[in-house]
């Protein structure tokens, strides 16, 4: 909250296609979901980005290619999180990334970090 007004903040993101939301997380590793129902997760807002029109077929087989760069036990918050997921699967589904201010406060900390 106190970090949105610089363009930074925590930001938990999923990809919904058709009903249900994709996401990423340490211990869970790639999943599904009824959408905005995160776990631990604040919802704040929807943005569109698009529509996919490749079917369920080629969404499983995407997920599927993205699973093994995205394992359980990968996750860091600043390197490999949800948003890094997000932004592949946007990528694949769409052909562009997700808003670059999604993950902007863990490419800092990856830049300054150990």
């Amino acid at each position: 909250e106190y970090l949105e007004p610089f363009g930074l903040g925590l930001f938990h993101t999923g990809v919904q296609v058709g009903g249900r939301e994709y996401t990423f997380a340490g211990g869970g590793g790639v999943f599904d979901m009824t959408p905005q129902e995160a776990p631990g997760a604040k919802f704040r807002q929807s943005i569109d980005m698009g529509t996919f029109e490749g079917g369920e077929s080629k969404l499983a087989s995407i997920i599927d290619e993205l699973k093994p760069q995205f394992k359980p036990d990968s996750y860091n918050i600043l390197t490999k999180n949800c948003n890094h997921f997000s932004d592949a699967l946007v990528r694949r589904l769409l052909a562009k990334p997700i808003p670059g201010y999604l993950n902007r406060l863990a490419m800092l900390g990856g830049c300054c970090g150990p």
